[in-house]
């Protein structure tokens, strides 16, 4: 029941609700240690804290997603939930695309109906370019759960990325009838918004997303490029500036995970929407 609870309370995707989700898992594998599907849920509550900066470090988000990632493989490697909890450590911390294809892949097999599953491997899929592939995979995620608001959300958002404007509103516009109030909903509707050059629509949309995340620094500072504030745009400049730290692993290619947090805001409007990747 606690891990129920701890799902139900993730998938809102807000600060206080996170927060209760890792309360109801710790309460799970308090009660088992064995429980590995506690341990999943854990490492996916700390991926989320991760992206929206809600309570600890993003250093230290990232290095608990993957010890409890770690433990739930360990605990029982033939559940879809352990399998999908690496595959986003995988690509998200370590940029490991073909690891995290292998995992999402290996998830699927065992159960080919986890929603956040097929969720997860379709924004991989759409992350490397093969939109055809990440849309299918989406639509899978919403037969799985077709009332699962971050799934309706990231439909948009695949549909933007694949050069389908008007559907891509439509569809976050059926998201925020079913949850008004859905953050990344919003979030990702700026987003599109943005790229359709409707700015002041996109403003108010992205605004929101701030507001419901508490004043979340990613979320401000993908307002501040997406939006085009130029005095914002310097500041955030200065702030990204001064968060970089040098690799601390050698042997390791690619970037920190400061690092690849700064060109995923800096990067958003032209990795998102086709201007190509900024020189760095």
């Amino acid at each position: 029941m606690a891990y129920l609870r701890g799902r139900f309370y993730w998938n809102k995707r807000t600060a206080g609700g996170v927060n209760k989700a890792t309360g109801y898992f710790q309460q799970a594998f308090d009660r088992d240690p064995s429980c590995a599907l506690a341990y999943a849920g854990l490492a996916d509550c700390y991926y989320v804290t991760f992206f929206n900066n809600f309570t600890i470090s993003q250093a230290e988000s990232a290095a608990k997603s993957r010890a409890a990632a770690t433990k739930a493989l360990e605990l029982d490697p033939s559940l879809a939930e352990s399998h999908v909890s690496m595959g986003q450590v995988l690509e998200d911390f370590d940029w490991d695309f073909d690891g995290a294809e292998r995992e999402f892949r290996r998830a699927l097999v065992i159960n080919p109906g986890y929603a956040t599953g097929l969720q997860w491997y379709a924004e991989l899929l759409e992350n490397l370019g093969r939109y055809d592939e990440a849309l299918a995979m989406i639509r899978r995620a919403q037969e799985a759960d077709p009332f699962f608001l971050i799934i309706n959300a990231v439909h948009g958002q695949i549909l933007s990325r694949s050069g389908r404007p008007k559907e891509a509103v439509a569809q976050f516009q059926k998201t925020l009838d079913l949850g008004r109030n859905f953050l990344f909903g919003h979030f990702l509707f700026g987003l599109t918004l943005v790229h359709d050059g409707r700015n002041k629509e996109a403003v108010k949309e992205l605004e929101q997303a701030v507001q419901s995340s508490r004043g979340s620094s990613v979320y401000r500072s993908m307002l501040a490029y997406d939006t085009r504030k130029p005095a914002e745009s310097k500041r955030l400049e200065r702030f990204l500036a001064t968060s970089f730290r040098k690799p601390t692993r050698t042997g390791r290619p690619g970037w920190t995970l400061l690092e690849s947090t700064q060109l995923w805001v800096k990067g958003s409007c032209f990795c998102r929407f086709g201007d190509g990747i900024p020189k760095t």
